[in-house]
């Protein structure tokens, strides 16, 4: 039973390394602000403070700028992970030449 454990275990680490989980939560919020954005520009106290296809731009200006730092913040990960993989091989690397 405890090698089923640590395996979940490290299928759940293995997830949580990954930087998809942050991405997708990232552009699920980033959708909610620029809907909520475009609601509050479009529809706020019963009337129309600006046209519609103002807060269109308004809201596709927004989601470019949103994406643009997603994929930042997706490279970032991408470079971090690929930096403690390195780091991992290259101890587990010394430790095996060292016992040798």
């Amino acid at each position: 039973m405890p090698e089923f454990e640590d395996k979940k275990l490290s299928e759940l680490r293995n997830l949580l390394d990954t930087w998809w989980w942050v991405l997708f939560l990232y552009v699920l919020v980033s959708c909610g602000i620029v809907a909520f954005v475009i609601k509050y520009f479009v529809f706020r106290d019963g009337g129309s403070q600006i046209s519609r296809e103002s807060a269109a731009l308004l809201g596709v200006t927004l989601a470019a700028v949103l994406g643009f730092l997603g994929i930042l913040v997706s490279k970032f990960f991408e470079l971090k992970n690929s930096t403690s993989r390195s780091r991992t091989r290259s101890s587990t690397a010394n430790i095996f030449f060292a016992s040798g």
